[in-house]
């Protein structure tokens, strides 16, 4: 069978199917449009940034690592007194 006695040729189905697969094809995305960033509420700017969180936080482990301390000193404090024993006779 030669290239030349076959039978493709344009044809009006294969018209048609070009037309019909154009039609097919997705429309065009069109990109999202972008909204404005909006200004933060007067609520949103009572909260404490992070760096503030951060610094409560170390106030209030130093504040315990202080108490630890003092403590501490209190008890060995305690602890070295020297006992004192009386004895109390009858009579």
């Amino acid at each position: 069978m030669n290239l030349e006695q076959s039978e493709w040729e344009p044809s009006e189905e294969l018209a048609q199917w070009l037309v019909e697969s154009g039609r097919r094809r997705s429309p065009l995305r069109v990109p999202p449009v972008v909204a404005e960033p909006k200004a933060p509420e007067a609520v949103s700017r009572d909260v404490p940034s992070a760096g503030v969180w951060t610094r409560i936080i170390l106030v209030a482990l130093l504040a315990v690592a202080y108490l630890q301390y003092f403590f501490a000193d209190a008890l060995l404090q305690i602890a070295t007194l020297r006992s004192v024993i009386v004895f109390l006779s009858p009579g």
